[in-house]
């Protein structure tokens, strides 16, 4: 498969190496002004979403929009997240302070990294939005991992589609952008939501949880496939029960183990087996009195993989 492709670090006729593509769309992210229209599928579902995306010395602000379905918009900024459902009459509040609303940040030195568990080939240029973008493909080595098409805004680097891929290559769930203006002046009055929600009952999910300063959990983690590795561990409340959650990542793919102490006798809401949606896998067991959930955008063998290697501590 691989001779039909030009393979990492190869140069181009007009320039950039793959590690080069995605360290520039990766840096496009961070700097990159652009609004537009969307269509996301997953599964049988597709919806069309407007987005609005300014950067600046404040740091970014997002405003999302559904244009079909029911109402909804979500507003962003490195200061949290905040979801509006009109239909509803409901708000939610959310701090963000994990950085999980990014794209993997793909520079030459995590790419070197990755070449272990992915082939990262350029398949050449497409037009998509009406723009011109260059098509890169990451394979997974092994079937811990799904792989990803992406197509590359030549002139800003901005991501314009990403496909999602399993095993056989076939696409799983998907975004592209349908219309796309970039580095156009952006009002306040355009980032801000159409209704401001001052009715609504809102929710507001605090920051309850705390980083551990040591590796100690509640449970042991026997195995983790190859080249994952623990980011992030906290440990808080949550309806007054006490919940973990350990984040593991390649960098590129992500997993969350989360543990859930049960209340005595539980037996009711209890999450055992696999359940999927999309391009997401969950697997959930019971053991030693914690409810025991593995959830990631990967293949199913992975996260049942994690779930049935965890042990008491």
């Amino acid at each position: 498969m691989l001779s039909a492709y030009f393979v990492l670090g190869a140069e181009y006729s007009y320039g950039l190496t793959v590690s080069q593509l995605l360290d520039k769309s990766s840096r496009a992210v961070e700097s990159v002004s652009y609004k537009g229209t969307f269509m996301y599928s997953r599964g049988n579902e597709t919806k069309t979403m407007r987005v609005i995306h300014r950067t600046g010395l404040d740091g970014f602000k997002e405003r999302i929009q559904s244009l079909d379905g029911d109402e909804s918009e979500i507003v962003r900024s490195e200061k949290g997240v905040w979801c509006y459902f009109p239909n509803r009459k409901e708000g939610y509040f959310k701090f963000q302070d994990d950085g999980s609303f990014r794209m993997p940040n793909l520079n030459a030195a995590s790419v070197d990294k990755l070449n272990r568990y992915y082939w990262f080939m350029k398949e050449g240029s497409e037009r998509i939005a009406n723009r011109m973008t260059h098509r890169l493909v990451i394979e997974p080595k092994d079937s811990f991992r799904y792989g990803m098409r992406l197509w590359i805004d030549e002139e800003s680097g901005l991501l314009l589609r990403s496909d999602l891929l399993d095993k056989d290559m076939g696409i799983i769930d998907s975004y592209m952008f349908v219309e796309i203006a970039i580095n156009r002046p952006i009002l306040e009055s355009e980032l801000q939501p159409a209704d401001l929600g001052k009715d609504y009952v809102w929710n507001f999910s605090t920051a309850n949880s705390s980083p551990l300063q040591d590796t100690s959990a509640s449970m042991l983690v026997g195995v983790v496939p190859d080249g994952f590795m623990k980011i992030k561990h906290v440990r808080g409340q949550f309806d007054d029960r006490e919940k973990e959650q350990i984040v593991f990542s390649d960098e590129l793919a992500t997993v969350s183990l989360f543990m859930q102490k049960l209340m005595q006798d539980q037996d009711d809401g209890l999450f055992i087996g696999s359940s999927t949606l999309g391009s997401v896998n969950a697997y959930g067991r019971v053991i030693n009195g914690y409810q025991i959930t593995v959830v990631g955008e990967v293949p199913a063998q992975t996260v049942r993989t994690i779930g049935d290697s965890v042990t008491p501590n």
